[in-house]
């Protein structure tokens, strides 16, 4: 795959039908919330975001310079968290469609055209 594509993979499965349900999204939200009480749970959630911005990192650090994939990768992965948070607060069905196409058009905006074939 190249670059670009590892990226949008990353994004893809972070709204997967498997992570993106009410049931999964209300679980990280406790999470969320408990690891500011725990340490073990703070440790765990800490290595959920350098995995997050390492799986990032891999794609975007073929396209960017080391210092913009860093900043570029943290926004995702924020946006992607944010995604979490707000459709855990509105009623109905997650749209994983409309999650993955707002973080698709921050990066497409972000990478203006430097994607590598």
């Amino acid at each position: 795959a190249t670059p670009r594509q590892r990226v949008s993979a990353v994004v893809a499965v972070s709204f997967s039908d498997e992570q993106f349900q009410s049931e999964t999204i209300a679980a990280w939200l406790a999470f969320y919330v408990e690891a500011q009480k725990s340490s073990a749970l703070r440790r765990l959630l800490r290595i959920y975001a350098r995995r997050l911005h390492s799986n990032l990192m891999s794609g975007l650090t073929g396209i960017l310079p080391k210092a913009e994939a860093d900043r570029v990768a943290e926004a995702t992965a924020a946006l992607i968290d944010g995604l979490y948070i707000r459709r855990a607060l509105k009623d109905g069905v997650p749209n994983a469609q409309s999650a993955i196409a707002l973080v698709e058009d921050y990066l497409e905006t972000k990478l203006n055209g430097r994607s590598l074939p």
